[in-house]
């Protein structure tokens, strides 16, 4: 089983989202939201942080707060996601090439209405369905 926390990071009402380097294993190439598999030992807490520097150089986070968690059998894949809201100061880039290519800026609203389910990962489709878009 995979433990991962997934990230709603949100600045001005807007959520970060990132698209997926194409050579990802899981999900190339589709949007997601930051996410980063939690390492044997390490707390919630710790992962979230590790994740908004590894994957956006965003060291200033604040209101971390858990926000729901799924589980997830599909193709293969066994996982739970833990999703936290957090927000945050300085301006997020993709700081791994080979996990995020491409941000983007949007409500929720805006971007379940610019994107379809085939281009964007499992967390979102969740929260998609969650939140009636």
């Amino acid at each position: 089983m995979i433990n991962a926390v997934l990230l709603i990071l949100e600045k001005d009402g807007k959520i970060v989202f990132g698209r997926r380097a194409g050579t990802k294993q899981s999900l190339p190439g589709r949007w997601s939201l930051p996410s980063e598999k939690i390492e044997p030992g390490e707390n919630l807490e710790t992962a979230v942080r590790r994740c908004a520097e590894h994957e956006l150089n965003l060291l200033n986070l604040s209101n971390i707060t858990k926000y729901d968690q799924i589980e997830v059998h599909k193709e293969g894949e066994d996982k739970i996601l833990y999703f936290f809201k957090a927000n945050y100061e300085g301006h997020p880039f993709p700081a791994a090439q080979n996990e995020l290519t491409k941000l983007e800026h949007h409500t929720f609203k805006d971007f379940f209405a610019k994107y379809k389910d085939e281009e964007i990962g499992r967390g979102l489709q969740y929260l998609r369905a969650k939140m009636n878009y």
